[in-house]
């Protein structure tokens, strides 16, 4: 029936994304809800409200609409003909990986009626994403920028969990201390200092080829190991270099 009709098809992908866009931040979209906002009439409208479902339950299982960061979105279980739930037999699914990926496609398995089991090598969750508390900061050690909101479902999870976005002005980027703009001169010295780790972390990426690879642990986990050690053999062997005469 899909292929039979493609371009209407394509005019209710393009409705039902639409609609999504305008409730994903606190609702959660029906078949019924789109069939209300149809505008075509007649045998076009009959034609149309039969290729709806299909596209429908396609988009919510390619996760295109319907997910939620939240607990207030459910997938309706089906009933039966006495209104009881339908005891479907659901396999079990395994996520490797408990970064936003791995934890958003675990939650939209379990939405489905699936039972998940999540498998992390690290101590913690969330992958990339790690924010730490230096001096009383919030300071974002991974990811840090969602990068274009239009067909971005980070967008449509930060609206539902109430983040506020706001746009970076690429032509300057300051760091701050708390509430205080860093002076010019200690920016360019920690942009300098960043350009130092990216040269290192290169370097280090052939590390992570081969048998090395497959130890469980993280590129971030590992680099941090070994970028340590090597500010440590650096420091020591700053510190046995003789000084000369006159240096304190």
């Amino acid at each position: 029936r899909l292929e039979a009709s493609p371009r209407r098809c394509l005019a209710v992908r393009n409705l039902i994304a639409y609609e999504w866009k305008r409730v994903r931040a606190s609702g959660r979209l029906t078949i019924e809800d789109i069939s209300r906002r149809l505008l075509v009439q007649g045998l076009q409208r009959v034609w149309t409200v039969q290729v709806l479902p299909a596209v429908f339950h396609l988009m919510q299982r390619l996760g295109l609409i319907n997910f939620s960061a939240g607990l207030r979105l459910s997938i309706r279980i089906p009933l039966t003909a006495t209104g009881g739930p339908l005891r479907l037999q659901r396999p079990t699914v395994i996520v490797i990986g408990a970064g936003i990926a791995g934890l958003a496609a675990a939650r939209q398995l379990r939405l489905f009626g699936h039972r998940v089991i999540i498998l992390e090598a690290q101590k913690r969750i969330g992958g990339r994403v790690l924010t730490e508390e230096l001096s009383g900061s919030p300071v974002d050690l991974g990811a840090m920028l969602i990068v274009g909101v239009q067909g971005n479902p980070l967008a449509t999870l930060a609206e539902q969990l109430g983040c506020r976005l706001h746009t970076l002005d690429r032509s300057r980027c300051p760091l701050y201390d708390g509430p205080s703009v860093l002076d010019a001169d200690v920016d360019q010295r920690v942009e300098q200092s960043f350009e130092r780790v990216l040269e290192q972390t290169s370097e280090l990426r052939p590390v992570r080829q081969g048998k090395k690879a497959l130890l469980g642990i993280s590129m971030g986990g590992r680099w941090e190991a070994e970028m340590l050690e090597r500010e440590r053999s650096e420091a020591a062997a700053s510190a046995a270099t003789p000084k000369a005469a006159g240096e304190s």
